[in-house]
């Protein structure tokens, strides 16, 4: 956890198979990938495209991430993430 917020606004979401779909984000932590760890996604800040950094931890069936996303607009991710 940090004093300050880290991330806050839309963003742009692109999985490592291609699937891109927007989401939001807005939290005061920061993650450190432990060794071995798969990172899953790049995210692209939406107003600001050129900033961009990688997210998402994933591993068997679990993903953790900071990336909110509403499934119900994009039933493609329940697919991708629980077909």
């Amino acid at each position: 956890m940090t004093e300050r917020l880290q991330r806050f606004g839309y963003v742009q979401v692109e999985d490592r198979t291609g699937l891109c779909f927007p989401a939001h984000e807005f939290h005061h932590a920061m993650a450190e990938p432990l060794e071995g760890a798969c990172m899953t996604y790049t995210v692209r800040k939406a107003g600001a495209p050129q900033k961009s950094w990688v997210c998402g931890f994933e591993r068997k069936r679990t993903l953790a991430a900071f990336a909110h996303a509403h499934f119900l607009s994009h039933p493609e991710l329940v697919r991708r993430f629980w077909g």
